[in-house]
Formats: C-alpha cells, sequence, structure tokens
C-alpha cells in the first residue's frame, strides 16, 4: 500500500485536507503533518526518517519552507518522483530569469517584468519548474 505524507503550514491546511481526502478515496494511507513557524530542519529530518520504503512527499508550503522541505527529503534519499511540490497561491510569484538565472519576484503572470540583476526584459510563461519553484521567464529582444 502507498504511503503519502503531506507537511503543510497553518494556511495551507485546508488545500492539504481536500488532497488527502482525495487520496484516501484511492486507497492510500495519507498522514498530514503541520509546520508551525518558523519551520525547524532538525524537525523535518525527523519526521521524513520516519517514513517507510517507497514512501512519498507532498509540500504544502511557499517560499523558502518549501524547498527547505525538499532540500531535507532529498537529502534523506526520496528522489525528486517521490517528492511533489503544490503550487500555493500567496498572491506573489517567482519568475526565473532565463540570462542571469536570478529568481525574481512579481504580483502578476500577466505583465513583463525587467530582472533585477542583469536588466533583462523577460516575459512570464505558463512553465513551471518544480526545481527552481518558479516560473520561467523568456527573454524579450
Amino acid at each position: 500500500m502507498k504511503y503519502i505524507l503531506i507537511l503543510t503550514e497553518v494556511q495551507f491546511k485546508k488545500d492539504a485536507e481536500l488532497k488527502e481526502k482525495d487520496l484516501q478515496r484511492e486507497n492510500i494511507t495519507v498522514e498530514i503533518k503541520l509546520l508551525d513557524p518558523p519551520v525547524d530542519r532538525m524537525e523535518i529530518d525527523r519526521m521524513l526518517e520516519a517514513m517507510p520504503l517507497g514512501a512519498m512527499v507532498i509540500i504544502f508550503t511557499a517560499g523558502e519552507t518549501r524547498q527547505l522541505i525538499r532540500q531535507a527529503a532529498n537529502t534523506a534519499g526520496f528522489s525528486d518522483e517521490d517528492i511533489r511540490i503544490e503550487r500555493m497561491d500567496t498572491g506573489n510569484y517567482r519568475i526565473f530569469c532565463s540570462k542571469c538565472h536570478l529568481i525574481n519576484d512579481t504580483a502578476s503572470l500577466e505583465k513583463s517584468l525587467i530582472c533585477k540583476k542583469c536588466g533583462q526584459h523577460l516575459e512570464p510563461s505558463d512553465h513551471y519548474s518544480r526545481y527552481h519553484d518558479s516560473y520561467l521567464g523568456y527573454s524579450i529582444l
């Protein structure tokens, strides 16, 4: 039987619970762990160490916490296929500069922006990278 651990913060708890119900309908064992701020890497490590072989991790958090959990899961031996990062709407979007690779913040995916590092004019795309936890920004020439 498949085992899934969902890690979330209080502001995303309802989203995590909806996902839990969907997965339970498929006879998948699901456990939700609520993370209290500030999120402690050692606490995450302990949670991940307790997971059975073949478990999957779903992350319902935003920003740096999301990256911290992903890094901890990779270090604990979870492959990228075993880690699912759910995109959470926080009202702010991360845009990856295709020229210099800086991640820029913006309030909208509908408007172009100027990279804060290299000055390249970027058009946000709908291509989302779980690795960079951001949308790709295409260079506008």
